[in-house]
């Protein structure tokens, strides 16, 4: 079903349960939905909406706006569709039609994570400042679930994705997340990456290994090696510069 049909199909509830798929995916590395492979790329724009078509599909919920299953279904299925195609118009839409149904429902769970979903993707390309309320939403569902590792991690990425990275609150976040499920990939991924970033190869090195144990073929792990090899030479070359032999041969030249 292309971005097109599958828009309008859950606006008519039609399909509204094949969202669930979509928020199942974890965070920071999760895949990008996947084109369907029957639409071949010469006519793959064809499937893609339109500003006002956008508008025109937003404006059936606002005409109902106490309609919870319409303002659910069609915010979630406009997040499908901006993850699918890139539209920040779709994730802002997404976004307000969500926070309708959080309010509507009156804080259900899945309510608050489907928003804090959206929220994050928000935040980790256009606006900083959502980061932190996905973040918040996670926390308010957390305090209902304490051990729920994907959470945890989703967290971690909120901390990560900040400007400057919070990295001491992503590590704990992702450890958190590992005592709770110690196979979590996310949570893995996201350590990893949080201890290059403060330069601890070393820890790095054993958890990106763990990661390799857990699934070998997790398709971050090249760009995970790669990032973990060009970070410690650069560090290494720092420290080469920096020391008083160094120090001392450019002296003499």
């Amino acid at each position: 079903m292309n971005g097109r049909n599958l828009l309008f199909a859950l606006a008519g509830l039609c399909v509204g349960f094949l969202i669930g798929f979509a928020l199942a995916n974890s965070f920071g590395v999760r895949p990008r939905a996947a084109p369907d492979r029957a639409v071949e790329p010469a006519t793959r724009d064809a499937s893609l909406l339109s500003r006002e078509e956008i508008e025109r599909a937003v404006a059936r919920a606002d005409a109902e706006p106490d309609n919870l299953e319409l303002q659910r279904s069609l915010g979630r299925a406009l997040y499908l569709y901006s993850i699918e195609t890139g539209s920040p118009e779709a994730l802002a839409s997404a976004i307000r039609l969500l926070r309708r149904a959080r309010d509507i429902g009156k804080d259900q769970t899945d309510d608050l994570v489907a928003l804090a979903d959206a929220l994050f993707d928000g935040g980790r390309l256009y606006d900083r400042a959502q980061l932190a309320e996905a973040r918040s939403l996670y926390q308010q569902v957390l305090a209902r679930k304490p051990n729920d590792a994907e959470l945890l991690a989703r967290v971690g990425w909120t901390f990560y994705f900040e400007r400057p990275p919070k990295l001491a609150d992503a590590e704990r976040a992702f450890r958190r997340a590992l005592q709770a499920a110690p196979t979590h990939e996310a949570a893995l991924q996201g350590l990893v990456v949080a201890l290059i970033a403060v330069e601890d190869f070393d820890e790095a090195q054993k958890y990106m290994a763990e990661l390799e144990r857990v699934n070998r073929l997790n398709p971050a792990l090249p760009d995970l090696r790669a990032l973990w090899e060009q970070r410690r030479n650069r560090a290494a070359e720092r420290g080469a510069l920096a020391s008083p032999d160094a120090a001392n041969d450019t002296a003499a030249r």
